[in-house]
Parts: structure tokens; sequence; C-alpha cells
């Protein structure tokens, strides 16, 4: 048989802070709670993580669009991403799809490593 799972644990588990509580007891009634949260300390990794992010969207949110069609064409241009480039299309095809995908945040993280390589900071 499992045993039953104390919610204050799994809380501090799947949060960043840690959740305690105290009663106060006047003979056998609970007459109060206090709770106490603290901040857990964030790891390096995580810290990193949030920095990076962070970064991903001011990296981003500065490009004008111009900016972003010329760094569209470098990027159609180099061979690491060649292999994604439509079988029979030409640079600037390939430079199209890139610069749509520079605007949606979801694939803008996949891109910075090759920016950054081009130049851009």
């Amino acid at each position: 048989m499992d045993r039953p799972i104390n919610p204050h644990h799994r809380a501090n588990q799947s949060i960043a802070h840690n959740i305690s509580y105290e009663q106060h007891k006047t003979g056998r009634n609970i007459t109060g709670i206090s709770f106490v949260f603290k901040t857990k300390k964030q790891s390096s990794k995580s810290k990193k993580q949030l920095e990076c992010n962070e970064n991903t969207v001011n990296f981003f949110n500065s490009l004008t669009e111009k900016q972003i069609a010329l760094f569209a064409q470098k990027l159609a241009r180099l061979p690491e991403l060649s292999k994604e480039a439509p079988v029979g299309g030409s640079y600037e095809d390939f430079a199209k799809i890139i610069q749509g995908r520079l605007k949606d945040p979801k694939h803008q993280k996949r891109y910075q490593p090759y920016l950054t390589k081009l130049g851009l900071s």
C-alpha cells in the first residue's frame, strides 16, 4: 500500500518556494495557523536558462524588419542550415522561410547561435 502524499511536500517540489506551517493550539483546539514562505536558491543552471530566455526575447525585439530580412538572407546561405532548405528552392525562397521563423518566438531560439556567429550580438 502506498503512503499518502504530504500536500505541502508536493508543493515544495513543484514551485520555487519552500512552504511550511505551524499550528497554534490552546489545549486540544487549533486556534491558529502560521504559514512561512521562503524562496529557494536558484541553481546556476536555472539562472543561466532564465538569463538565456531573457536574452532571446531582447535579442529579437530590437531587430527591424529590414534587419530580419538581411539576417535571413545570410542564414539561408549557411552550410549548417542547408539541410533545412526546400528541395529545388532558391536561397531567396529559403530566406523567406527563415524570415517568417525569425518573427515567431517558438523558432527564434533555434537560430540564435547562427546569428551570433554572423555577428549579431
